[in-house]
């Protein structure tokens, strides 16, 4: 009889655990959906991915990991992606790194100037409609390689109406996660999938 109520103790708390991490999770969508741009959507289903245990080659779903541990380093990628198309807004959620290499990747000679002069030319490309527009994303896969750092796989949406995946690294840095670096990080060798 004794283990018996101990085994429903344990079960009420765990439904009681997983229902605090919905409620959590729908104030951080309430309070994140006032902060992104009114064009991206973030098509990310957590209602869905919260029913599933583990996915079909037995690792666990690395969102669901996200949702219930680690909710800081889910805004920040939310707030990132749900900003991409206003560097005044997104350079919050880098490191310099990150901003570094992405200046190198959009304008010539980008070493030479200030970061300051490089996010004016960034954003005067952007005016000019020579960047894409972000329109969606959706977040694909999370690994944990560390306390202090997170592999993202994301499925970005572009305004011509395609996707393209990337995978994203996020560092912790003095208790705050920023995004470091992107990469085509090959997932199928990764996890050894044919």
């Amino acid at each position: 009889m004794k283990h018996s109520y101990l085994i429903l103790l344990i079960i009420i708390f765990i439904l009681s655990a997983c229902s605090n991490g919905i409620k959590e999770i729908r104030t951080i969508e309430k309070d994140i959906s006032k902060e992104v741009d009114d064009r991206i959507s973030d098509k990310t289903e957590y209602e869905k991915l919260l029913k599933f245990e583990d996915d079909p080659n037995g690792r666990s779903n690395g969102i669901k990991q996200l949702i219930y541990s680690d909710t800081d380093a889910l805004k920040t990628i939310k707030l990132y992606f749900g900003n991409y198309n206003d560097i005044n807004i997104w350079k919050q959620y880098v490191t310099e790194k990150y901003l570094k290499f992405v200046f190198k990747l959009w304008i010539d000679k980008a070493e030479e100037n200030s970061i300051e002069e490089n996010i004016n030319l960034y954003t005067s490309e952007a005016i000019n409609e020579q960047l894409e527009k972000l329109v969606s994303f959706k977040i694909i896969w999370v690994e944990h390689v560390g306390d202090d750092e997170k592999l993202v796989l994301v499925e970005r949406g572009w305004n011509k109406d395609y996707t393209t995946p990337l995978t994203y690294k996020l560092v912790n840095v003095n208790g705050k996660w920023l995004i470091d670096e992107r990469m085509d990080f090959d997932w199928v060798s990764h996890w050894g999938i044919s």
